[in-house]
């Protein structure tokens, strides 16, 4: 999943802002802002990882709403493959024909009909997205194929556990979206007060300007500063 080209420009510019802000606050020199564009890239990555996250967030709601469809009609008595298109059309209902779910399970039915395994199919969606759950589905829906077991039985069991594990991920997420909001307010702070007592007494933070000793406390400072940023955002990323 990659970024968008708009999506991809704005991580460019944020990226950019980000360093020019920095390069201000802790340096004051060009020569920090040239040097801090080599950062961009990693900027990217993160702004990369996060996008992913969130798309494969918003593919496993949809997939989890897909496969109760095919869980209801197998048990109104549908075949498995007739289940999945009649998955697909209804996710197309729900969430439009652009719909990352839309895509997977369009392409999924158009193999099956040129023959191509279902599990096969699954197998595939599992490892373009990378989702664990998809995967794990994959899995015990191609070694449930295997054993000959009771399918509707085995999809409706599934899926129960997703919506169950979905459901304790929400409480969490809800549990710990102040945590989240404090965490960014407190990222903030410190560059808030350097840029306060920059603009407002100049002459207090001048002397750790211009020199080598200043440039080596507010390089530490900024080391510091990265580092306590990266731990508060590992302490509120709790995962199941």
């Amino acid at each position: 999943m990659e970024l968008k080209k708009k999506d991809w420009w704005m991580a460019v510019f944020s990226g950019f802002l980000l360093t020019a802000g920095a390069a201000f606050l802790f340096y004051r020199s060009f020569a920090a802002l040239l040097l801090g564009v080599i950062l961009i890239p990693l900027h990217l990555k993160k702004r990369k990882a996060l996008y992913q996250k969130q798309c494969q967030t918003r593919l496993l709601r949809q997939f989890q709403s897909a496969m109760q469809v095919v869980s209801g009609a197998l048990t109104a008595g549908y075949s498995m493959e007739n289940a999945f298109r009649n998955a697909q059309e209804e996710s197309e209902r729900l969430y439009g024909r652009d719909a990352e779910i839309c895509r997977e399970l369009k392409l999924i039915n158009r193999n099956v009909q040129m023959n191509e395994p279902l599990q096969e199919c699954l197998y595939a969606f599992a490892y373009r997205t990378g989702a664990e759950d998809i995967c794990n589905f994959a899995e015990i829906f191609g070694y449930a194929v295997k054993s000959g077991g009771n399918m509707t039985e085995i999809i409706r069991q599934t899926v129960k556990k997703m919506q169950e594990k979905a459901e304790i991920l929400e409480e969490i997420e809800n549990a710990v979206t102040a945590k989240r909001t404090e965490q960014k307010l407190m990222n903030v702070l410190f560059p808030g007060i350097l840029l306060f007592v920059s603009l407002s007494s100049p002459e207090y933070v001048s002397v750790l300007y211009g020199n080598l000793t200043g440039a080596a406390v507010m390089s530490g400072c900024l080391a510091g500063y990265l580092f306590a940023c990266r731990w508060s955002e590992k302490l509120v990323d709790i995962r199941v």
